[in-house]
């Protein structure tokens, strides 16, 4: 399955930039995969915090 891409242009400061670079370089991980990973895990442990809250919620009523 071929994924379209787009350009995401976001602002980071430079220390983490830095960092980023270091780690991904000393690792041999592409940034661009690094930072599309680390969103998806991000998305994912909020969406499953959401749902983790609406069914205490409900529990609650």
């Amino acid at each position: 399955m071929t994924m379209t891409k787009k350009l995401l242009g976001t602002r980071i400061p430079n220390e983490i930039i830095i960092e980023l670079k270091d780690y991904c370089q000393s690792h041999g991980i592409l940034i661009n995969h690094f930072v599309t990973e680390a969103i998806k895990e991000k998305l994912n442990r909020m969406k499953k915090r959401e749902e983790r809250i609406k069914k205490e919620e409900t529990l609650e009523e």
